[in-house]
Parts: C-alpha cells; sequence; structure tokens
C-alpha cells in the first residue's frame, strides 16, 4: 500500500511538472535561429557581441538563442535593457554565477553577491567613499595621480600603457585602503593587479567548459579546479591583509581616508559591515559593469589610438582647449562645461570602443514582456556593443566622430548612460569614473599631441588598431606604440618637478 501510495505521488509530481513545462513551452517565445539537437545555437568565440549585433535585422532588438541547454535572452536596444533592467529591476538584479567565480570564492564581493541585503550595503559603501562631487578631497587624490602619470609618460612614454595601469590601480588602492603605492613594483599594488587579472578571467562564461557543462565540477584532477583555488588563495589574501593593514594603521592614528577605514568606523550594527566592507574594497578594482578599474584603462588606450589614427580631432581639441583655457594651463573640473568637444571625445571612445561589451543577468521569476515569455533562470545577454553601434541611431557607427556629441541630436542615446549599467546593478563608481576619464583626457591633450611613430624613411607607422577579444566580457587594444610631443614647456616643468 505504501509503495502504491508512494508511487502515485511520483506520477502526480512528474505530470504535474510536465505538464507546467508544456504549458510554460506553449508562450510565446521570441523568435531566434533553429537551434542543433542537444549542442543549440553555435556562434564564433571571438567579437561575439559582433555576431549578436548582426542577428538583429533578422531577429529584431530582442531574440532567443540555446547554448547547450541553457535558454539564453539576448538585449540589443537600451530602450529593452531599461525595461527589464531598470523597469523590472526586482526581477532582474541577480546575475547567473559563474561556477569559476564560485569555486574562487569571489561572490563574497559585489559583483555577484547574491545576498540582496549585502550588495545594497556593498554599493552603497563604494558609492559614499568614492564620490567626488560629495567629498571634494577625492578629487585632489585624481588630480595628483593625473599629474604623476604624465610626469612617468614624460620620462619613458613607450611604456605609457604600464604607467596608466599602474596610475589607475594606485588610485583606488587609496581610495579602498587608504594606501600609498611606493612604486611600479610595489607588492600590494601587484596584488591588487593580479586579482583584476584573475577575477576578469573567472567571469569570462565563455573561457572554462565547466561554465556550461556543470557536471565537470564533480570530475577530480580537472585543471581548472587548481587554478580556481589559487585565485581563491590570492583573493582572500588581499581581502585579509587589506583589512589587517587598514586596522594597523588606526591603532597608529594614522590612517588615511578610505572606504574600508570610514566602515571600521561606521555605526552601523544591522549587519556586519566590516565583513561587507572588506570585500568591497578589495572589488573597488572589480567595480559593477563590471570591472571599473579594466574599463577605465581600456577607455584611456582606446581615447590614445584614436588620438593617433585621427589626427584631425586632436587638432579640433587642441584648439578647444587652448582657446578656452589657454595653452599654458591644465584643465579643472569647473572647465568641463565649457570644453564640449572634449567631453564629446569621452562620449565617442566609449561608444567606438565600448570597453565592456556584454553583461549577463537572470529573472528571479517567470517574465512576460511584450507578450513574449522569458522563462526564470533564462540567461539575459545585456549587449552594450550592440545598443551603442545600431546604424539606425548613429549613422556610420564604425567611424570615429565626436561631432556627433556636439550637435542637438536628441535621438543618439548617450554612451554615459549604457556603458555603466542599468537598474540596482548601475556601476555606483560611474562618478567618479567620468570625473577620472574626463580630467585624464583633457590633461593628456593640454600637455602632448599624440602622433605615430615614424620609421627610417620618415614615414608614419600607423598602429593596427586591432583589439583583444575578451571573450564575453572585456576588450582592449593590443599593445601598440605612439609619440607624445610637449605641446607647453610650462606644464611639462610642472609636472617633471614631481619626480
Amino acid at each position: 500500500m505504501l509503495v502504491l501510495c508512494t508511487l502515485s505521488i511520483i506520477a502526480v509530481l512528474s505530470f504535474a511538472k510536465l505538464f507546467y513545462r508544456l504549458n510554460r513551452a506553449k508562450r510565446r517565445q521570441y523568435p531566434g535561429p533553429t537551434p542543433w539537437p542537444v549542442i543549440g545555437n553555435i556562434f564564433p568565440t571571438t567579437r561575439i557581441w559582433e555576431a549578436f549585433a548582426n542577428l538583429r535585422p533578422t531577429y529584431g532588438d530582442t531574440f532567443s538563442l540555446t547554448i547547450a541547454g541553457t535558454p539564453i535572452i539576448v538585449l540589443n536596444s537600451a530602450e529593452m535593457g531599461r525595461e527589464l533592467l531598470e523597469n523590472r529591476s526586482a526581477k532582474y538584479w541577480k546575475r547567473p554565477l559563474p561556477k569559476m567565480i564560485e569555486l574562487a570564492g569571489m561572490e563574497r564581493g559585489v559583483v555577484f553577491q547574491p545576498d540582496a541585503t549585502r550588495l545594497r550595503k556593498s554599493r552603497a559603501l563604494i558609492h559614499n567613499a568614492i564620490n567626488p562631487r560629495s567629498i571634494p578631497h577625492i578629487r585632489n587624490v585624481l588630480d595628483q595621480h593625473i599629474h604623476m602619470f604624465l610626469h612617468h609618460v614624460l620620462a619613458s612614454p613607450e611604456e605609457f600603457m604600464d604607467h596608466l595601469h599602474n596610475t589607475i590601480t594606485a588610485i583606488m588602492l587609496l581610495l579602498s585602503h587608504g594606501y600609498t603605492v611606493s612604486g611600479p613594483n610595489d607588492l600590494f599594488l601587484k596584488m591588487a593587479k593580479e586579482t583584476v587579472q584573475n577575477f576578469a578571467r573567472a567571469s569570462d562564461i565563455s573561457q572554462f567548459a565547466v561554465e556550461w557543462i556543470p557536471f565537470l565540477s564533480w570530475v577530480p584532477f580537472m585543471p581548472f579546479k587548481s587554478l580556481a583555488k589559487s585565485w581563491l588563495n590570492q583573493y582572500t589574501m588581499l581581502v585579509d591583509d587589506g583589512l589587517k593593514m587598514v586596522n594597523a594603521a588606526m591603532d597608529r592614528g594614522n590612517a588615511s581616508y578610505s572606504l574600508l577605514a570610514e566602515a571600521i568606523q561606521s555605526k552601523d550594527k544591522d549587519v556586519d559591515i566590516v565583513d561587507i566592507a572588506k570585500f568591497a574594497a578589495a572589488e573597488v578594482f572589480t567595480d559593477d559593469y563590471s570591472n571599473a578599474e579594466e574599463q577605465t584603462i581600456s577607455t584611456m588606450n582606446s581615447f590614445i589610438l584614436a588620438m593617433v589614427l585621427h589626427p584631425d580631432v586632436q587638432h579640433r581639441a587642441h584648439a578647444e582647449l587652448d582657446t578656452t583655457i589657454g595653452c599654458g594651463n591644465f584643465p579643472t573640473y569647473e572647465d568641463k562645461q565649457n570644453l564640449p568637444f572634449i567631453n564629446a571625445i569621452l562620449k565617442e571612445t566609449l561608444r567606438r570602443y565600448t570597453p565592456i561589451p556584454l553583461v549577463h543577468r537572470k529573472p528571479s521569476t517567470d517574465d512576460t514582456v511584450h507578450d513574449f515569455f522569458i522563462a526564470k533562470d533564462t540567461m539575459v545577454l545585456v549587449n552594450f556593443w550592440g545598443m551603442l553601434n545600431d546604424p539606425l541611431t548613429y549613422p556610420d557607427p564604425a567611424s570615429f566622430r565626436p561631432e556627433r556629441w556636439t550637435c542637438d541630436d536628441t535621438t543618439s542615446i548617450d554612451p554615459l548612460k549604457v556603458v555603466f549599467g542599468f537598474g540596482r546593478r548601475l556601476c555606483p563608481g560611474r562618478l567618479l569614473a567620468e570625473d577620472l576619464l574626463f580630467m585624464m583626457i583633457s590633461s593628456t591633450l593640454a600637455l602632448f599631441e599624440i602622433s605615430p611613430p615614424t620609421n627610417e624613411a620618415g614615414q608614419h607607422v600607423y598602429p593596427t588598431g586591432e583589439y583583444s577579444d575578451g571573450g564575453m566580457m572585456f576588450v582592449a587594444p593590443l599593445p601598440f606604440k605612439c609619440t607624445f610631443k610637449v605641446r607647453s614647456k610650462e606644464l611639462a616643468a610642472t609636472v617633471s618637478a614631481l619626480g
């Protein structure tokens, strides 16, 4: 009797599950290419965001895919991005957790935080601690590091990419831990840079088979397991050593202002704010959308590349600077509103060379959008690159044209309202990034004329303009050469004195 009852219950549950699946399958699905049996849809492993954008004319701005049994919805329009991630943020705030992130213990910070309370606290900590609009001295920190960057470029211009990387990381370390980097060989600097690289690799779901074939995580002696363990050890060391360092400085009474120091002194007793803060501080480098440091570095390198490839744009920028602030002056934050073409260069750099082409989300419940059904836990891929390179929105999108942002065109979507994300995952460090990028771009142009190198015949040798693929996460220019010619002896003397 007990066996019969058990079998009956199993049969009823199985029928109910089958009925639910069949009923759900009958709902209107987004169109998309027909998948192959078992493996699903096949796409190139490089620059997949372009492949997604190329499907827009056939299937529309939003379409569906299946890869290895995983249902996927691709969003190619900012309108749909806002509809799902802003208007329906209660359903779409979560990120799918990459297996490598989980194995490396990196879900304890901000980017992949699954707990709503910890996420809210983490984002508030970051926003409050590194907001240059409410904490004026942060702008002084940015100015000092930007001028030091220019000093290093003046001394060894061929290493400008390394100088840029070290400068951005040093800024993040000062704001997160109150730590002043001693030089390019600083151990804590190296540890932070290594964390950024590890986090970027672990976040990229296109790089490891275990992300699409989960049972591999149960197979012993898989190489990715030892790799994840090494990342876990390194990440934990950065988190714990960072907290010890700040606590020691506070005990000595010489702690500098930082996110972590502010949290330790916080009177918030609702949650373990220090535990939240130590991971948030470690992930200021790997901030939402999705890596603040890499995004800033990529954008600055893209700007330098664009100036080499488009001297006419650079000459117009120099003319604006010379007319507005004078040839022998560095720009200030107050000058921003009077430098529309410099602002246009920043926007066009973010649009044309989108540093983070794709991010992903998942709905926490079934949803219906414009009569189309999206099942719970579907992977929603937000194609920033597709949004910012749509020929219907941006005529001639493959061309670098800052002037598109100096007219009163209301149809173009401001890249600054896309690249930092939507909804609850809107980058909490976006104001810092905007200030930093504007000041680095304008200050670099004030001091230098950037040109391609010349060969033995005196002819310009232009870079190819090729980019790293970055899987599904980050893209950046491949290393290239250029020259930096001083435009102002007064400004050169100012930054030279910093050495």
